[in-house]
Parts: structure tokens; C-alpha cells; sequence
């Protein structure tokens, strides 16, 4: 694997491009969204809290629509 890509600017802050929304959880009443980052292996994935993806909307619409299938597909198995 090669170097991975530098951080992106957007309104004069860097960022890093998510490739994809693994997993989540919930601490003290906030959520955070376990990010793969583009270029990067699944080792450097790190949790983030909501407020830190304004910019990976697609990403957490697919990521809810994943988990929105999975609990139908179980409730379909009870």
C-alpha cells in the first residue's frame, strides 16, 4: 500500500476523506461513529463523535440504512 492521501481543505480546515462508517456507540448521552479513513487500513480507524462528520453525510445515511436493513432482517428471524 502506498502513502496514504494528505488531508483535504475545507472551509480552511483540513480533513481527512471517510471512506466508510464502521461501527457505533454511545457515551454520556453523545455518538460516535467508528471512521475508515480513505488510504488508510482498518488499524488507523478511529471513533469520532457526530459533530466531527459534517462532511461525511452520505456516509452515515449509508451506515443507517445498513443498520435499518439489518434490525428488519432480524426482526424477520424472530
Amino acid at each position: 500500500m502506498g502513502e496514504p492521501p494528505p488531508p483535504i481543505t475545507v472551509d480552511g480546515e483540513e480533513e481527512y476523506e471517510v471512506e466508510g462508517i464502521m461501527d457505533s456507540k454511545e457515551e454520556k448521552g453523545k455518538w460516535f461513529y467508528l471512521v475508515k479513513w480513505k488510504g488508510y487500513g482498518p488499524k488507523e480507524s478511529t471513533w469520532e463523535p457526530k459533530g466531527n462528520l459534517k462532511n461525511a453525510a452520505k456516509h452515515l445515511k449509508k451506515y443507517k440504512e445498513i443498520l435499518r436493513k439489518k434490525s428488519l432482517n432480524a426482526a424477520k428471524g424472530l
